[in-house]
């Protein structure tokens, strides 16, 4: 009994040990307090992460306007908005550090949700390895970004597509190039 009861105890304080030297050694981000902790800055806004593996059902600002997940949209949206009063935001990259994070999601349905408060919008996919704006659209994909990066002699402004929204534009990636690095890392892309 006495061993019992000391295999008990001490089999506590081990999982109650390694709790707590997991959570010590935890530096992954999980709420916009560590992020203003870890960068100085502060969230603009924080968005669900819609399942389905439709795309075009994740367009939830378009789909679903009266949703939770349209309306943080708006949020982040308006957060953008008044974060650059004294210089109207031009451009706006969206990245991540990995796939399957929502980058493609979360851009779309900020320009959505821009172009519903009657803003021109172009949305450009330059996601040369994992293309998805097109399918997000339903647009198709056979000129594009690349198209307009190997065509000198036309005006980019020929490979933006319209879609349903109003003041929303897409340049989707077009034919995926041999060499996406490079592609992007062109001058005719700084052009």
């Amino acid at each position: 009994l006495y061993n019992t009861l000391l295999a008990i105890i001490v089999g506590a304080m081990l999982g109650l040990g390694v709790a707590f030297l997991i959570e010590y050694f935890d530096d992954t981000v999980k709420n916009p307090e560590d992020v203003r902790q870890v960068t100085g800055l502060t969230t603009l806004g924080g968005v669900v992460k819609l399942e389905g593996d439709d795309r075009a059902q994740q367009l939830v600002t378009q789909t679903a306007p009266k949703s939770p997940g349209a309306e943080a949209y708006r949020v982040l949206r308006t957060n953008l908005q008044f974060s650059a009063l004294d210089k109207p935001l031009a451009t706006l990259l969206v990245t991540s550090s990995g796939p399957g994070e929502g980058k493609s999601t979360t851009v779309a349905n900020l320009a959505v949700s821009m172009a519903q408060a009657d803003k021109r919008i172009i949305l450009v996919d330059a996601d040369m390895r994992r293309p998805v704006a097109h399918k997000i659209f339903k647009l198709a994909n056979n000129v594009g970004l690349s198209t307009a990066l190997l065509d000198k002699s036309h005006d980019p402004g020929l490979y933006l597509q319209a879609t349903e929204v109003p003041n929303l534009r897409v340049m989707t990636t077009g034919p995926i190039p041999p060499n996406p690095a490079e592609t992007l890392n062109s001058t005719r892309m700084q052009e």
